[in-house]
């Protein structure tokens, strides 16, 4: 009885949650539970993340250290940090795109034994390679939301926030060329983490 009494809370609460209201706080793991099922894209990416020989689990945690979002490959898994204190919506976007930055977790693993190698010599190849599978997430994130989008119609604009939260639907939801959005990472500082981990990367 117990038993189906926490199914129908459960099954209670996806479905209001279904219903596109972005101003309830949600557990992670409701989020991403969430997200599967509306969106083909983010479930595709979740069973190619678990069917991998390596790093195929990932966990959503809190961590008020984390500016927005970050993710980490640990112990085997993939872990995906995201501040609790973000709204709502903009947490949702912020686990999107985090999620998507996972997905390409081998590329950015890739690029990292390249400079084992040899074959990537100089920080400036190395953030260039990184920034390009982090542009590459955007586009991913834009994927999903537009999933999103179809089923809920008007999102919030924090959905936008990776771009420009002035955006307020998705039709305006423009991503830059590549070559201007690596010069925004340059002039951000963004690509400077890569330099760094460029230089612990070669005392390896």
């Amino acid at each position: 009885m117990r038993i189906l009494i926490s199914a129908v809370i459960g099954l209670f609460s996806s479905f209001c949650f279904a219903d596109c209201d972005f101003y309830v706080k949600r557990s992670n793991d409701e989020i991403d539970a969430w997200l599967t099922i509306k969106s083909s894209i983010y479930r595709e990416m979740i069973k190619d993340i678990r069917a991998r020989p390596a790093f195929g689990t990932y966990i959503i945690k809190d961590s008020i250290s984390a500016k927005s979002g970050n993710t980490y490959a640990r112990n085997g898994r993939l872990e995906i940090h995201v501040n609790p204190e973000l709204s709502p919506a903009r947490k949702i976007s912020t686990i999107i795109f985090e999620m998507s930055n996972v997905y390409f977790n081998p590329e950015h693993q890739k690029i990292d034994l390249l400079v084992d190698k040899g074959f990537i010599k100089t920080k400036e190849e190395f953030g260039l390679a990184h920034e390009i599978y982090e542009y590459e997430a955007i586009r991913m994130h834009k994927s999903v939301i537009g999933d999103i989008n179809n089923s809920c119609n008007r999102l919030p604009k924090e959905f936008y926030h990776l771009v420009s939260i002035k955006d307020r639907d998705f039709e305006d939801y423009k991503i830059p060329d590549l070559d201007r959005y690596l010069e925004n990472q340059l002039k951000s500082g963004h690509t400077a983490h890569y330099y760094l981990w460029f230089s612990k990367r070669k005392k390896i």
